[in-house]
């Protein structure tokens, strides 16, 4: 058992794979790992905790035991499931969808991104805009209908009507600072040097270490430096660099901005109102 444990989704796959086309055990074994190589998860262990797991790839184990589960004449309702994926995954998300709909399902997913929208069979766009400016529907019907639409915001972008700039040229830098040795969860001994006083992305496919480089150890870590206390960070070297430059430190997540369930940008932005 350890073994297999061991083992990632693709490893077991072919593992089971020739003794279950006699074994009905095997099989039954395939069948439920078959849904989360098809969702691109086939490098991940059978035995790895879930709290290492990052959300993009939470969001695609929940979609595969769905898609496992052959449930018929059901109907499943998304918010927003390509949140942290990378657009490599997000292709494979959309495969997920299409293949719980011709299941005999019905799939309605909350969403912005453009592959999502551009796969789907109805699209029902509400709006024109944001707060009193929405609760519309400015359309209704299939994306050839959608792109024709003179009103809405989504045909807009979609059609390249409308588009978002990208600065000519990037901001210079000269501060920096390096994270030394990273080699928390999925990052393999890396270091990785961050510019100051710039807009920084870390990138990559789901499960990369994005997270992991980010949230679990420069985050804690210039936390305990700067303040003294917080969680232990990840496994790594140190820290190195223009540190003393930076005076704080903020995480900004999708956990709920405050301890109340009513909370709302007031709480976040620490201000009172009179």
């Amino acid at each position: 058992i350890y073994d297999v444990l061991e083992m990632t989704v693709d490893d077991a796959i072919a593992f089971f794979g020739e003794e279950s086309k006699k074994n009905a055990t095997c099989r039954r074994i395939v069948e439920r790992l078959q849904p989360l190589q098809d969702v691109g998860l086939g490098y991940i262990k059978l035995g790895q905790s879930s709290s290492t797991l990052s959300g993009g790839e939470s969001q695609r184990i929940n979609l595969s035991t769905s898609l496992g589960s052959n449930l018929t004449g059901s109907l499943y309702i998304l918010d927003e499931p390509s949140i942290g994926l990378h657009p490599r995954d997000t292709n494979r998300l959309i495969g997920v969808l299409k293949q719980l709909r011709d299941l005999g399902n019905t799939v309605i997913v909350v969403e912005h991104e453009e592959e999502v929208i551009r796969a789907a069979d109805w699209i029902v766009d509400i709006g024109p805009e944001a707060g009193y400016n929405g609760g519309e529907v400015v359309f209704s019907g299939p994306l050839e209908r959608l792109l024709e639409c003179s009103g809405s915001l989504t045909a807009d972008y979609l059609t390249g009507r409308r588009e978002i700039a990208v600065p000519a040229t990037a901001r210079g830098w000269s501060n920096s600072i390096t994270v030394k040795g990273a080699r928390e969860n999925n990052l393999r001994n890396v270091d990785v040097r961050i510019p100051l006083g710039v807009m920084t992305c870390i990138t990559g496919v789901s499960g990369s270490g994005k997270s992991s480089l980010a949230k679990g150890i420069l985050y804690p870590a210039l936390r305990r430096l700067l303040y003294d206390t917080g969680v232990k960070p990840g496994d790594f070297d140190g820290l190195t660099g223009d540190v003393q430059l930076l005076k704080s430190v903020e995480m900004i997540d999708q956990n709920p901005i405050g301890k109340s369930s009513r909370s709302n940008p007031v709480t976040y932005i620490n201000c009172l109102l009179y």
